[in-house]
């Protein structure tokens, strides 16, 4: 019950940041922030650009442009942050969350220079790269993503080939794409501490 409250603790400050943040938004942007922020409205709300310091590249991971982009990263980081929890623990669950975001956002700003970025999409990609390698990975500790794995192979490839598609079209593939191999090594690295430890069984 303990790990559970942990988890529901995190998911949900997570949850209510992002919420109080889009608040901001809109008080600081107005009507835009339903519709849609762009340039000097987006560090207006927390997002960063080339200039941005280290709390920019944090409170960006919570900021949206738009109450479209907000609703949809949210139901998507509540699905899989449960599941990432459910399968891996509390503490890789934040590490993979926060280690994503972050690389996603520095490659970002190394990339994009003058550009301009916000949104928890690389912490959501993170996700699904831990949950995809769980599901291959031949452990008795994911079992139940075992089951699933396609589903999830189908949920990655969708997620990536979108993200490609939308090239030039304001979506920041650096921060998808490298918050998804962090979160596929983070995995990775999980994984094998599992295999390594005699208690966790391998199929």
């Amino acid at each position: 019950m303990k790990l559970i409250y942990k988890c529901d603790l995190f998911t949900y400050t997570m949850f209510l940041v992002i919420v109080l943040m889009y608040v901001y938004n809109i008080f600081v942007n107005g009507f835009d922030a339903f519709t849609g922020i762009s340039g000097e409205q987006v560090t207006r709300a927390g997002g960063m650009d080339g200039d941005s310091s280290l709390i920019a590249i944090i409170s960006s991971l919570f900021a949206h442009q738009s109450a479209s982009h907000l609703i949809i990263n949210l139901i998507m980081f509540y699905v899989l942050g449960r599941m990432t929890y459910d399968n891996f623990g509390n503490i890789p669950y934040i590490v993979g969350f926060f280690a994503s975001g972050i690389v996603g956002n520095l490659i970002t700003l190394i990339v994009l220079n003058n550009g301009t970025a916000l949104g928890t999409s690389g912490c959501i990609f993170g996700l699904i790269g831990m949950l995809l390698i769980a599901s291959f990975s031949n452990l008795e500790k994911f079992e139940k993503l075992y089951k699933i794995k396609i589903y999830i192979a189908i949920l990655a490839i969708t997620c990536i080939f979108y993200t490609l598609m939308n090239f030039g079209h304001g979506t920041n593939i650096y921060s998808h794409l490298f918050g998804f191999t962090t979160g596929v090594v983070t995995g990775f690295i999980y994984s094998g501490i599992l295999k390594l430890n005699k208690g966790c069984g391998v199929k």
